[in-house]
């Protein structure tokens, strides 16, 4: 029971942190990265039930895609939630590590050995980003930041660097480019490595049906 009351309560929480943004970063995105990480979990190795949960809520929480200039007051606020409730030192490090850590821009520019538990979770946020529900939220949040659907003219980044990542702001296309259709490559657990492979083709097969109905009387 103590541990359903600290989810909902990070639950809670996380709506209010995020109810500013756009649906794809609703807590059904922060649920669905719990549930895919729980099945790699289930697969793997132990888990604790309680940590994983909160990774997958707070793992946006200081994305500088969203608080470019507050990470660190982003990372504070999780800690006090964390300081309000009976959870131990080593599940407080892991959960801050995640938030502080776990989020595109920032693999951008490091490549370090991360703790098993940390991939997981990483790769489980990535694999919401592939597939039809990624294709959805991709729309919902460009045009959330007013980004047009598509402009022949602007090409997409194809290396793009982090700081180019941030600054970008071509169309919602080209954000398949530039970030979804490497992530199959990217992945590491077996798998989830498969699973990806799979949804990669389907993203594909959607680009292709666009680009021949945006073609189609040009």
């Amino acid at each position: 029971m103590h541990n359903e009351t600290i989810i909902n309560s990070a639950k809670n929480f996380i709506k209010k942190e995020f109810d500013w943004l756009c649906i794809a970063h609703d807590l059904y995105h922060f649920e669905r990265v719990y549930a895919s990480a729980i099945k790699i979990f289930e697969w793997e190795q132990e888990w604790d039930e309680l940590v994983v949960w909160l990774w997958a809520i707070f793992h946006e929480m200081s994305d500088d895609k969203f608080f470019a200039l507050e990470s660190e007051k982003q990372v504070d606020k999780v800690i006090n939630f964390l300081d309000s409730f009976e959870i131990n030192n080593e599940q407080k490090e892991k959960i801050i590590y995640i938030v502080e850590n776990l989020w595109y821009g920032k693999s951008l520019t490091w490549n370090i050995n991360k703790f098993i538990e940390f991939q997981i979770v990483e790769e489980a946020d990535r694999l919401d980003s592939i597939w039809a529900i990624a294709i959805a939220r991709t729309f919902a949040y460009w045009w959330k930041i007013k980004r047009p659907i598509y402009d022949p003219e602007v090409e997409p980044l194809l290396n793009i660097t982090k700081e180019e990542y941030y600054k970008a702001w071509g169309p919602s296309i080209n954000h398949f480019y530039e970030k979804l259709l490497k992530l199959k490559d990217e992945m590491k657990t077996k798998v989830w490595k498969e699973i990806a492979e799979e949804r990669h083709i389907f993203m594909e097969k959607y680009l292709e049906q666009f680009f021949a109905e945006w073609n189609w009387e040009r």
